[in-house]
């Protein structure tokens, strides 16, 4: 069923995976890539397409929008059974909250290893650009810094670097 390269031992483990991208809204195919592992093992970026007639089950498009964009989202448990019809059914458990599934009819594994630099700096990437917490912290110490201390501060976003001037005297 998975073409591609496992792991060394053979074996492909989601558990504990983040998801860095994603695409399930295809009909004839759909990805998602994952980040996993940990510092014993390794870490290994995974991607997955289902291929065939694709289909999302078990929650809503924005639901399942809403649990893989959460920065805090991981990859609890995962399982792949044949259906009665022969098609494949990939269910997938995730922590803190959300379940769903995909049915299709092939799939291409590709596994690759990645630094660790390379599975942290994802995450804190991730939390960065999820996080409406982060965002409004940081908006309130921007605004902070130039009220009380005229300061000139250098913001990393989405939009890339800018500054930002204090106040005018």
């Amino acid at each position: 069923m998975f073409a591609g390269q496992p792991d060394e031992a053979g074996y492909v483990s989601l558990h504990d995976g983040r998801v860095e991208w994603w695409a399930l809204d295809g009909a004839t195919s759909s990805t998602l890539q994952v980040l996993g592992g940990d510092e014993q093992l390794g870490y290994r970026r995974l991607v997955i397409q289902y291929r065939g007639r694709v289909e999302v089950f078990g929650a809503s498009e924005s639901d399942i929008a809403g649990w893989l964009d959460e920065a805090e989202t991981e990859l609890l448990y995962d399982e792949v059974d044949v259906t009665e019809n022969g098609r494949f059914e990939h269910r997938l458990l995730l922590w803190p909250q959300g379940e769903f599934g995909v049915r299709f009819e092939d799939a291409v594994l590709v596994s690759a290893p990645v630094p660790a630099s390379t599975y942290w700096l994802v995450i804190r990437r991730k939390w960065l650009e999820s996080s409406a917490t982060v965002g409004r912290l940081l908006d309130a110490w921007e605004a902070g810094c130039r009220r009380a201390h005229g300061l000139r501060v250098r913001l990393w976003s989405r939009r890339g670097r800018q500054d930002v001037p204090g106040p005018r005297r």
